[in-house]
């Protein structure tokens, strides 16, 4: 048998093997198959595009994978804008919450004032930094 414990340039073939093979294994716990929906939001001005959220949402939660916002226009709500934007498709599709990690240096605070929870830490390079996972319960 060849195995393989790390593969960069997975066919689609094999990834859609992966896939089905953990929808099926989830049909038999009588759970809804692992679908996952993605989603882009992005803001623009007069000087083109400034700010951006992409996620996706699999069984009934929302995944932030990336927020940027340009540096001359951050402060100006913008950030929460498109978070709201992402919260607001997340009801819509039937989440029940919404997920996101960000670094230590990176959005932490944004994050509690806009209702999420730190759930989870864990170091990444042993000076201190470090992945901070947040949770937000999407309200009806």
């Amino acid at each position: 048998m060849n195995k393989s414990v790390y593969c960069d340039n997975l066919s689609k073939q094999d990834w859609d093997i992966i896939r089905n093979g953990l929808a099926n294994y989830s049909i038999q716990y009588n759970q809804p198959p692992y679908a996952v929906e993605p989603a882009a939001f992005v803001y623009r001005d007069e000087k083109g595009l400034v700010g951006g959220l992409t996620g996706w949402s699999a069984r009934n939660g929302f995944d932030i994978g990336a927020l940027w916002v340009s540096s001359g226009v951050r402060g100006q709500g913008i950030g929460s804008d498109l978070v709201r934007a992402a919260e607001e498709l997340a009801k819509k599709r039937g989440c029940l919450s919404i997920f996101v990690w960000t670094m230590s240096y990176q959005a932490p605070d944004f994050y509690a004032k806009l209702g999420f929870e730190k759930v989870v830490e864990r170091p990444v390079d042993g000076k201190g930094t470090q992945q901070l996972g947040f949770l937000k319960i999407l309200s009806k």
